[in-house]
């Protein structure tokens, strides 16, 4: 079943399906360092996100906050029972004292960091390299030519197809015009090969760009 792209932008609820906050906390913290999507033996599939002074911790069904603690070197977060340690774009599991052997999925890693930041639909495209962003349902982020071109802009009023398979947004700044279709339709990134659910195309002051890209709440 399709996801229709009204949906897919208008859905602002930030229910971050696993990754909830506890009592008392909110999320997502926007200040965070890094986000690491760790598949561990014995552990599992986990969530690991860096921000100022503490690690967030998302594991299946339970959610922790690891005060940063004294290391010396790196940056170490620890509960006593789980264990934090980060050194650059690395990091550490340790659970009870014991290491865990654990594989970063670092393309992941980058979908979940702009999740936990508040980006509700993330798109992405190549030759030349391009990506888009749409936060709080009116809000564009795009970086088009590599990084080279970086527009930040409100989103009008979208105009929406009868059947609802398509939503599209004319933007213009002092500077750009910028049209984005997005259509519901099964996409394949062409250089990772990866399935999406919505077809995007964007028109930058005359130039075509092409990709795929999806909801991320």
């Amino acid at each position: 079943m399709q996801t229709r792209p009204l949906a897919l932008i208008t859905a602002l609820s930030l229910s971050l399906a696993a990754c909830e906050a506890p009592e008392g906390e909110e999320l997502p913290d926007k200040k965070a360092t890094a986000t690491w999507v760790l598949n561990c033996d014995g552990a599992g599939h986990m969530v690991v996100r860096e921000v100022p002074g503490k690690v967030w911790l998302f594991l299946q069904g339970e959610t922790l906050e690891l005060p940063q603690a004294e290391a010396a070197s790196g940056v170490r977060y620890t509960d006593n029972q789980w264990t934090a340690w980060a050194k650059g774009r690395d990091i550490m599991m340790l659970k009870d004292g014991n290491r865990l052997e654990c594989t970063n999925d670092a393309r992941a890693a980058v979908w979940e960091h702009a999740k936990l930041n508040g980006v509700d639909f993330r798109a992405i495209g190549n030759e030349p390299g391009w990506l888009l962003e749409i936060s709080n349902g009116d809000q564009l982020h795009l970086e088009a030519d590599y990084g080279a071109t970086i527009i930040d802009a409100s989103l009008p009023l979208f105009a929406e197809d009868p059947d609802g398979l398509a939503t599209r947004y004319s933007v213009e700044t002092d500077d750009h015009r910028i049209d984005i279709e997005l259509v519901s339709a099964n996409c394949v990134d062409a250089m990772s090969g990866e399935a999406f659910e919505t077809n995007v195309t964007i028109m930058l002051d005359g130039q075509k760009l092409t990709g795929c890209g999806k909801p991320l709440h």
